[in-house]
């Protein structure tokens, strides 16, 4: 799996102005065959679209990008594929142009879930993030989390504190819904900090710290837009994922209850509240403290607590009728009966039941201790930041910096929605992922295959690190046509950015299990080939035969030698070849490499015929690589691109736009329904639907390789719209019939593939 630069899965997208010699293009079996299955792969699907969009005049791309351009048509939606080249800066700008210019709903880039991090730019994400997205929000240590005890004197001596706060302590949601932290909403290192104070201020806890687990595997960040700096335009900003940000927190220790007074506020006198039942209710806390063993302090005035809310709501209910019992049972709901607790750390209390008003705030739960959250035994959590030097003589304290950070970040946050074609985020078919869906564990890796594993990691690096040295020498960092196309995306209005393209772990398996037998046969018969010659000058017949010469000895080494090398090299050439010919590739300057990539003619005027480019598309050339890299990618990402246009679920991740607190974000998302290998359930922050009935318009940005097979199979692609199961069940029946379905069109077998590689 390659993240961080341009993968097995990623070259083949190249463009150039020399021809290389192209395999025998495939006939498209599942083309020919999509008319008998189009009702079958209308029922695989996991819903059919809302309704389709009208038919309208599919408008033609800018003439910049016109020939590297091809326009497809499903239903009522216009499609157009991009063909770019990984190193090309005039790529990238061809990918805002069309973008732009088009305007449309869905962006699809040739991305996948394990490549997803190419769309983080590596020159302006800060080593240290100070913004973060969770996926869960836990406590640690609260009442009931522990063991359960192992003896029955544990039990015993466990059971009055457990029973008798069974219902009086708040459940983790009432604390949670104080705080800033929440499930898909973006924090800051210092809010974070500031709901530690939060819980500290409930009077509740003697120590609580907050501990935030690292992403899980599978796990994106989100992107948040803003006005960019520096240039027109907007950025994106990295927000780094969480796995789950812990709150441990420890029960603060009071003092027994030894006496309690109540009495009621003015604002509730009126509420027909019995004083001798709260008065007897303070009694039993005074006597659970008390009796042996005795009750803790803190669960005596939480149970009290609980005690005097449902007296007042019991004697409102009575006075008022049912009519008030709905009214109370909301207000219970939301704090509309508040009690303060003074003296507790002495235990002689007095508590005081009132009606919630207005200077209260609006947190949803008020524990009645907060007067004494700075007691005796409270440890503050203290964050450990240094202040920004201003000059040598002055600095920020780091909290006034952090406001001074955030404010400036709302006002950039605020200036992208601006900005925006259409203005923010429309509604769009999505849902986060609810706690119990978020799986605590990594994604499973699939078991490695040693040799061809191996062989594949090794060629593909060596390939990847061409190209990467090539895309240098333009400016273009590994990425860049699709943080192109992002920027792009947010820019115009769009929706839905989907990383369309085949997971490259399975990609580059299917790669390895097809070069592995025929690369390692190569590199047997060099090895022996290199053997044979090295022992060729200690055979007595070709001794004797040469001894008659000068120097007949050296002759004899020199001939064997010379001879196993160019054995060897014959060989093994279908292998080192493509290599060689990146390397020659890599050593061009800017403009030379842009040259070789550019497209030179129209990128749809002949669709039978694939479109492969001296340099950056020589490692199809490799035996067996034609099929996994090109032909199974292309029918995948035809299928997920005809689903967007179609508004069927496309088995793919994307990240959704969305606005929330005034912000533009776009949100790492799970196709709805998607398969496991493609779209694990319970990843990133929830699930996605293209936009019902489809989207009206779609740019798919992919490798120039790919867009004339995306083209040839379109038709099978818009009847089986979304049905990438198979592609993804990797080292399956279902995975191997996929590809001899495809490799039917080219007269069967791996002939096909092989010649495309070998040609």
């Amino acid at each position: 799996m390659l993240q961080r630069g341009p993968s097995p899965c990623s070259g083949a997208g190249a463009r150039g102005a020399h021809r290389c010699p192209a395999p025998r293009a495939p006939l498209g079996a599942a083309r020919r065959q999509a008319k008998r299955r189009t009702a079958a792969g209308a029922a695989a699907v996991d819903e059919a679209p809302a309704a389709a969009p009208a038919p309208a005049p599919a408008e033609p791309p800018p003439p910049s990008v016109r020939a590297a351009t091809a326009v497809l048509r499903a239903g009522g939606s216009t499609v157009y594929v991009l063909g770019v080249s990984h190193v090309s800066a005039a790529a990238c700008e061809q990918v805002r142009q069309l973008v732009n210019a088009v305007k449309p709903e869905v962006v699809v880039v040739e991305l996948c879930k394990d490549r997803a991090g190419l769309l983080i730019d590596p020159d302006t994400t800060p080593k240290a993030p100070d913004t973060w997205v969770c996926s869960r929000v836990a406590f640690e240590g609260l009442p009931g989390d522990g063991p359960e005890p192992e003896t029955p004197e544990g039990e015993e001596k466990k059971a009055p504190d457990a029973a008798a706060a069974a219902g009086a302590w708040p459940a983790a949601g009432e604390l949670a819904s104080l705080l800033r932290t929440r499930i898909g909403r973006v924090v800051s290192t210092a809010e974070v900090e500031a709901d530690v104070a939060t819980l500290e201020a409930t009077g509740l806890f003697a120590r609580v710290r907050p501990y935030c687990e690292p992403a899980r595997r599978g796990d994106a960040p989100l992107l948040a837009a803003v006005k960019a700096e520096g240039r027109e335009g907007l950025a994106l900003e990295y927000v780094a994922p969480l796995g789950c940000t812990r709150f441990f927190v420890e029960p603060r220790v009071l003092p027994g209850v030894k006496s309690m007074s109540v009495r009621l506020d003015s604002s509730l006198r009126g509420a027909g509240v019995d004083q001798a039942a709260l008065d007897a209710a303070a009694a039993e806390a005074v006597a659970a403290c008390a009796a042996e063993p005795p009750m803790a302090g803190l669960s005596a005035y939480l149970i009290a607590r609980r005690r005097f809310i449902d007296l007042v709501e019991a004697a409102q209910r009575a006075q008022h009728g049912a009519a008030a019992s709905d009214a109370a049972s909301d207000g219970a709901a939301s704090g509309g009966v508040v009690v303060d607790f003074t003296g507790v750390e002495a235990g002689a209390a007095e508590a005081v039941v009132r009606a919630r008003r207005p200077g209260d705030g609006d947190a949803p739960f008020v524990s009645g201790l907060e007067a004494g959250a700075d007691g005796e035994g409270v440890e503050r959590f203290r964050p450990q930041r240094r202040g920004v030097q201003l000059s040598p003589r002055m600095s920020l304290p780091a909290e006034a910096a952090a406001r001074m950070n955030a404010l400036k970040a709302a006002k950039r946050a605020e200036a992208a929605v601006t900005a925006r074609s259409g203005g923010g985020a429309p509604a769009f078919p999505f849902r986060l992922w609810a706690p119990s869906e978020v799986p605590p564990a990594d994604l499973a890796v699939p078991e490695p295959a040693p040799g061809p594993d191996t062989l594949a990691a090794l060629l593909t690096g060596a390939y990847a690190a061409l190209q990467a040295r090539a895309g240098r020498t333009t400016g273009v960092a590994p990425g860049a046509a699709w943080r192109a196309a992002m920027e792009a995306a947010t820019e115009s209005g769009a929706v839905q950015v989907i990383l369309g393209d085949r997971p490259a772990q399975i990609s580059q398996r299917r790669l390895a299990d097809a070069m592995y037998p025929s690369t390692a046969a190569r590199l047997a018969a060099a090895g022996a080939i290199l053997a044979a010659a090295a022992a060729a000058p200690h055979v007595a017949a070709v001794a004797d035969a040469l001894s008659v010469l000068p120097g007949g000895e050296s002759a004899a080494s020199a001939a064997a030698a010379l001879a196993g090398l160019a054995g060897a090299a014959a060989a093994l050439w279908p292998v080192a070849g493509p290599l060689a010919e990146v390397w020659s590739f890599s050593r061009l300057d800017g403009p030379g490499v842009e040259a070789a990539v550019a497209v030179n003619e129209p990128i749809q005027s002949n669709i039978d015929s694939p479109l492969l480019f001296w340099g950056e598309d020589a490692l199809l050339r490799w035996p067996g690589a034609w099929g996994p890299l090109i032909e199974e990618r292309d029918a995948y990402m035809a299928r997920v691109t005809a689903a967007a246009a179609t508004g069927r679920p496309t088995g793919a991740p994307a990240y959704v736009a969305d606005e929330a607190g005034g912000q533009l974000i776009w949100r790492y998302a799970m196709s709805r329904g998607g398969p496991e290998g493609s779209a694990p359930r319970g990843v990133g922050e929830g699930e996605y639907a293209p936009p019902p009935g489809g989207a009206r318009r779609v740019v798919a940005v992919v490798g120039t390789a790919h867009v004339r097979g995306m083209c040839r199979e379109w038709e099978a692609a818009v009847a089986r719209a979304g049905d990438v199961g198979e592609f993804v069940a990797e080292g399956t029946a279902a995975a191997e019939a996929a590809a001899a379905e495809l490799a039917a069109g080219r007269g069967g077998g791996g002939g096909g593939g092989g010649g495309g590689g070998g040609s």
